[in-house]
């Protein structure tokens, strides 16, 4: 992620169905691949039940790895284990297939991790630190996105100077 690192802007009708119509935009939004936004499109209208949501997004995201579409594969992935249940055999592995390839893509490291104590218990962050700080910021996000989805846009603070920028919730 540099200095060339852009957003796109727009929200799409993929989906009638309002909520995932939300959850497709919202993981091709970190992404910004058009090849992406292709094949969400191409898919979207067989996406009628989770497990089909699960299915498709789970084999568009293998494919985008296989070809080397490393950002796009990994939210692919994600996006198919937001909607598994707990107890979907496929899902821890999902899980760490998005870790490992948002956090080798986005050259964050293990030191770059911290655990904040809270409550009895922990949240997590990263400290993304550029070379030249002219402020700090805390960014904490919803209940229902991990730490590492949000990384592209950490970066992109962290590349415009914010200092210290963290994200802190579940990992």
């Amino acid at each position: 992620m540099g200095d060339d690192a852009a957003f796109p802007v727009g929200y799409y009708h993929l989906h009638p169905d309002l909520t995932l119509n939300f959850q497709l935009n919202r993981f091709w939004n970190w992404v910004g691949e058009p090849q992406m936004l292709d094949e969400l499109r191409r898919v979207a209208p067989g996406l009628t039940t989770y497990d089909e949501w699960i299915r498709q997004l789970l084999a568009l995201g293998g494919r985008a790895l296989e070809e080397g579409r490393m950002l796009a594969g990994a939210y692919l992935i994600r996006a198919a284990e937001f909607f598994m249940p707990a107890d979907d055999p496929r899902r821890r592995g999902a899980r760490q297939t998005f870790l490992d390839t948002v956090l080798t893509q986005c050259g964050v490291g293990a030191d770059q991790h911290h655990d904040v104590v809270y409550g009895g218990t922990s949240l997590s962050a990263y400290r993304l630190t550029p070379a030249s700080p002219r402020g700090g910021i805390v960014i904490f996000g919803g209940f229902d996105s991990y730490i590492e989805e949000w990384l592209p846009m950490l970066l992109a603070l962290r590349d415009a100077g914010l200092g210290r920028v963290s994200r802190m919730g579940r990992r």
